[in-house]
């Protein structure tokens, strides 16, 4: 017959199980954030964006679909590729002589 841990020894045990996932949920910025562009100048600030995700099962109209807690999500495929399962595109239309002073692709994800 095996003796049991003691009271002490299970708390201790809990804690450290605790602590070990804590440790998993810290997240670290890869280098620090800084000035990526500045310009003093007249024009214009355009910007465009795209998604990977659509509401794919909310069945009802109004507000109930607006709310993200209330449609299930899936992913977006655009493209006429059976190879892929996800695909997204975003164009911006530039006037003729426009001159680009910065562009960026930010990516991010949860």
């Amino acid at each position: 017959m095996h003796a049991r841990p003691s009271i002490a020894r299970r708390i201790g045990g809990m804690l450290l199980a605790g602590l070990l996932c804590l440790a998993s949920f810290h997240a670290v910025a890869n280098r620090n954030f800084g000035l990526r562009f500045s310009a003093n100048t007249n024009g214009n600030i355009a910007l465009v964006g795209n998604t990977v995700m659509q509401s794919t099962g909310c069945t009802t109209t109004g507000n109930a679909c607006e709310i993200n807690n209330n449609s299930t999500m899936g992913n977006l495929d655009l493209d006429a590729d059976a190879t892929t399962f996800n695909s997204s595109n975003a164009v911006l239309t530039m006037p003729s002589g426009a001159d680009v002073l910065f562009d960026g692709l930010y990516w991010s994800s949860n």
